[in-house]
């Protein structure tokens, strides 16, 4: 809902767009030094409605959004990228039109965003076709269109600049300003965006996420006077596991688990665990960082990772042993003495100090 919700209100953006653009049109129309490149305005509105239709249909099928830090964060960077789009109408005044033209006592304008770039505008244009798909994972459509949008970009400048050389006021200094170049980093920033995923599990038993296809799973033993021995498990109800996919790697893979959402299907083992081991309400949550790229075509591998409990960071080795197409499964673990665990051991029952750890995730579809 909220992706759709996104979609309406640029679609309304850009009919509004297209009312300055007559508006200015209309002022300028008996001062036109150039015919009107009515061919270009419709490949345009044919590019941008297509575009709309194939991000709103992409996301339909296959499309989820990312997690809330990094929906903000795409967020923030289209916030920035409709304050250059409407400084850039405020600047041109009634030179803003949504065709190239040239005009009579056309002035060149140089200051405000044109001091940066010959043509910021477009530059916001380039950047919207592939953030907003992204932020849905409508990333087929970003592709296809970031391309056909860098074809007819690249005619329309060239038509506009050979207007623009015309002008009286046109100078050296001005064609000697990058075009695109100084705020090309926010495009590979975009797709970094783009590129960022998670997952998330809330399951609101142990049952329901101890059959969920993505689980963390800890695994503990502990003997009765020495002499019986027995194991328990638990799983995590709520985790999230970020990364950035580039290609068959994932990098800056991170899970982040609610402490209090640890399940061992017997309340008073969890409220011990929670509040006199893992302090819960100091340390809301337990961290795992991978050091090294995982790929996803290499087969087993052993990866080191960071692990932060009770505000304490300790190595842990992640060994993973099975990849089957979405689903990756492995283990690890370590040791409540290192993690600076307090020992959970009672006079009848002890409890070993390394516990183990298993974990499955399956990632959403490409």
């Amino acid at each position: 809902m909220i992706f759709y919700l996104l979609l309406m209100i640029l679609a309304l953006q850009r009919v509004h767009e297209m009312s300055i653009s007559r508006s200015n049109l209309e002022r300028i129309q008996n001062r036109l030094a150039s015919p009107l490149p009515i061919y270009e305005r419709l490949a345009m509105i044919v590019i941008h409605v297509a575009w709309f239709g194939s991000t709103a249909i992409e996301y339909s099928q296959r499309g989820h959004l990312p997690g809330p830090g990094l929906f903000a964060a795409g967020m923030f960077l289209l916030g920035i990228c409709q304050y250059v789009r409407y400084r850039t109408i405020a600047e041109l005044g009634e030179s803003w039109v949504a065709m190239p033209v040239v005009f009579h006592d056309q002035k060149l304008v140089t200051g405000g965003v044109y001091s940066w770039i010959r043509h910021p505008n477009y530059l916001v244009v380039i950047l919207e076709i592939a953030l907003v798909p992204a932020l849905g994972s409508a990333f087929y459509t970003a592709a296809v269109f970031s391309v056909l949008n860098a074809i007819f970009l690249s005619n329309r400048i060239r038509i506009e600049e050979r207007a623009i050389c015309g002008l009286p006021d046109i100078s050296e200094k001005y064609m000697k300003k990058k075009r695109l170049v100084p705020f090309i980093f926010l495009f590979f920033l975009a797709f970094g965006v783009a590129n960022a995923q998670d997952v998330s599990i809330q399951s609101p038993s142990y049952d329901v996420a101890e059959k969920n296809p993505t689980y963390f799973k800890f695994i503990g033993r502990s003997s009765k006077l020495g002499i019986i021995g027995t194991s328990f498990s638990g799983y995590a109800k709520k985790l999230r596991l970020s990364y950035e996919q580039k290609g068959t790697t994932l990098e800056s893979v991170k899970l982040s688990i609610e402490v209090d959402s640890l399940d061992t299907d017997n309340e008073s083992r969890n409220e011990k665990m929670k509040v006199k081991c893992l302090s819960v309400s100091e340390f809301p949550s337990i961290d795992v960082q991978l050091e090294k790229a995982l790929n996803r075509t290499a087969g087993p591998q052993e990866i080191p990772a960071a692990m932060t409990v009770r505000g304490k960071t300790i190595p842990i080795l992640v060994i993973v042993d099975s990849i089957d197409g979405r689903r990756i499964h492995g283990v690890s673990s370590f040791k409540l003495s290192d993690a600076g665990i307090p020992d959970p051991s009672i006079l009848v029952a002890s409890v070993k100090d390394e516990f183990k750890i298993e974990f499955q995730v399956e990632l959403p579809q490409e």
